[in-house]
Parts: C-alpha cells; sequence; structure tokens
C-alpha cells in the first residue's frame, strides 16, 4: 500500500512538472520586445506619473500601481545641504517589494538638472543588468535597467524632470 502511494505521488509529481514546463511561455515567444542592450533609442512606456513638490522638499513616497497590477514604491527626498527651493540634490529610489531597488540622484541648480549621478541597484530574486543612467537634457534625467528572474526579461526604469517647482517622475 505504502510503495503504491509513493508511485501515485511521484507520478502526479512528473505530471505537474512536466505541465508546468510546457505552458511556460517566454516573453520572446508572445512578442514582447525585450532588447539585449539599452541604447539611446530605447522606447519606453510609461506607467505612472507623480509630482514631487520641491517647495515642500524633504521625503515624500509614492505608491505606483504596475502594468501587472503589483505595486512600486517610488521615494524621491530632498538631500540634506539645500538653501533654495530651485536648488539642491535630490535622491530617486524605486522598489518593487521583495523584487529590486534601484535608483540615482541628481543635482538641480536656478530649475535645472546640472547633474545625474550615483546610480545604485540590488536585486533581491534574479539579475539586473544593462543598467544606464543618463541625463536627457538640463530638464531631465533617466535611469533604464533590464530584470531578468526565471527566464522572463523586462525592462524597467525612472525618469525624472523638473517644471515649475516640481520634480515630475515617471515609471516604466
Amino acid at each position: 500500500m505504502r510503495k503504491l502511494r509513493k508511485s501515485v505521488a511521484a507520478f502526479v509529481l512528473c505530471g505537474v512538472l512536466a505541465g508546468t514546463q510546457w505552458m511556460n511561455v517566454s516573453a520572446a515567444e508572445i512578442g514582447e520586445n525585450i532588447p539585449d542592450e539599452i541604447t539611446e533609442e530605447t522606447e519606453v512606456t510609461s506607467i505612472g506619473e507623480v509630482d514631487y513638490d520641491m517647495e515642500q522638499g524633504g521625503k515624500q513616497v509614492f505608491t505606483i500601481e504596475e502594468e501587472d497590477g503589483e505595486e512600486s514604491e517610488l521615494v524621491i527626498e530632498e538631500m540634506p545641504g539645500g538653501a533654495r527651493v530651485a536648488s539642491g540634490t535630490y535622491k530617486i529610489t524605486r522598489t518593487k517589494p521583495k523584487t529590486w531597488t534601484a535608483g540615482f540622484y541628481i543635482k538641480v541648480s536656478s530649475n535645472r538638472i546640472t547633474k545625474v549621478y550615483n546610480r545604485f541597484y540590488k536585486a533581491i530574486r534574479g539579475n539586473i543588468t544593462n543598467v544606464k543612467l543618463s541625463k536627457e537634457s538640463d530638464s531631465e534625467g533617466r535611469l533604464v535597467f533590464r530584470y531578468d528572474f526565471s527566464g522572463t526579461k523586462k525592462m524597467y526604469g525612472v525618469k525624472v524632470k523638473i517644471l515649475n517647482k516640481k520634480l515630475i517622475s515617471s515609471t516604466f
């Protein structure tokens, strides 16, 4: 009787494993175009947009709903030492809970982004590759990266623009 139970359990487990392998579909098979490398032409689609009020300053936390229904957190915080509203250093951090954290710093002077620097990232599960931090213009900085987990590859990022004493941040 015990041998029969073990045999049935083993058979069921093998069937489940075979079924999940059969149903595994990669992003390339469903037509999603994931570039192997991030270039200037990498197109991004914005998920959510938030406004950081530079006059209020401090640390402001935003929750973003992802395309898949999950949530990520975007934190923009003013670093100590800024004297005027239109000047200062800001840290932008995006976190997908239990998955990854990534971000960068921007320096603002006279209501312009003068420097985009010090990118940071950490994958809790999977890998982060092809990380690119760029200053697109005097009013925009952007961090883009590819997240790989269990054979699935997806592009993520954060874009920050400065406009009328606000940092407008988009996630993708």
